[in-house]
């Protein structure tokens, strides 16, 4: 783990290398103190607004399991959240797992399961919105085009095969069995254990409606991620619009996928650095925005997290001792 958590350090370094190493400190200050801050307080409503749909998501996925409550899985993913923030190791997802199963009695393994086809979902979802940006933002050259079509593409193949996992699964594991015959037994035992694996995890999910309406809900964070960046737009007097908003937004979502610090600090500053100067924007200007988008998304979940975290009287200990018992 001690390894893991120096890799994520040094690529954060790097990211903040490359955003930050030319600032001029005067200006970047300067824009800082320009800006329109009453902007993101709606900025700072849209990102609790994000983690609404995302517990209500949450709780769908979960009713086939057992039935439970908003209030049940808002606090959880807020906790969780707030641990990823502030905890190396991405050790918030095993904080929301550990909270809500003690909170309601499901199973850590079946809350863990509902997380992965979460991610999944996100996975899709985020691939989907890749693929539309590099497909038809102008400013791409033609051949990221084509791989935004190729993506689109791809996002429509992983649409179909969860969903034939769900609920075609034996079928499909049956298949894949095939494929696998070519490789060595010891592979092929490993990657067919991981596919029943993660064939149990999608069970969660029994019906088709709800399968697609899941999908639905996972697309309606992005208007509401998006608006977050509009705001900070506004707040810096920038006239980009939802395109722009857009754009910066498919930067973040893989700019927190990447190790890193915690909060995401690095990889968060220097994608969105990097998303601005396609627009033209690039110094000072846009190293102040991504600091002020990063507060402003960083902020509010890590005070909410705190509160659900003090209200549920979890201590660190615990934690510890559930990373001790997962090692």
């Amino acid at each position: 783990m001690k390894k893991r958590l120096i890799a994520g350090l040094a690529i954060s370094f790097v990211f903040l290398y490359f955003a930050f190493k030319d600032v001029n400190w005067g200006d970047f200050f300067e824009s800082l103190m320009s800006i329109n801050y009453v902007w993101l307080l709606p900025g700072f409503i849209s990102v609790i607004a994000s983690f609404v749909i995302r517990a209500v998501r949450w709780k769908m996925l979960l009713d086939p399991l057992q039935k439970v409550k908003f209030s049940d899985t808002f606090p959880s993913t807020m906790i969780g959240y707030m641990g990823n923030n502030i905890l190396p190791f991405r050790l918030g997802d095993l904080l929301r797992a550990y909270s809500f199963s003690k909170d309601t009695g499901i199973t850590k393994s079946s809350t863990i399961a509902s997380l992965l086809l979460e991610r999944i979902l996100d996975l899709i979802t985020t691939l989907g919105a890749l693929g539309l940006v590099l497909a038809y933002f102008p400013r791409f050259p033609g051949w990221a085009t084509r791989i935004g079509y190729a993506t689109i593409l791809i996002v429509i193949i992983l649409v179909l095969f969860t969903f034939f996992m769900q609920f075609k699964s034996a079928k499909v594991v049956r298949f894949i069995t095939l494929l696998l015959r070519p490789m060595p037994d010891k592979w092929a035992t490993i990657a067919a254990k991981k596919i029943a694996s993660f064939s149990e995890g999608l069970q969660i999910v029994s019906q088709y409606k709800k399968y697609f309406g899941l999908l639905l809900i996972s697309v309606l964070h992005w208007p509401i991620y998006i608006s977050t960046i509009w705001f900070a737009f506004q707040a810096f007097g920038y006239s980009y619009g939802i395109i722009e908003a857009f754009v910066v937004l498919v930067f973040i979502t893989f700019a927190v996928a990447i190790p890193s610090a915690p909060g995401y600090v690095g990889t968060f500053h220097g994608l969105v650095v990097a998303s601005m100067a396609l627009f033209g924007l690039a110094g000072d200007h846009a190293r102040a925005f991504s600091v002020i988008l990063h507060a402003v998304n960083y902020i509010p979940v890590t005070l909410v997290g705190f509160y659900y975290y003090w209200r549920r009287q979890i201590t660190f200990k615990e934690i510890e001792s559930e990373v001790d018992g997962s090692a």
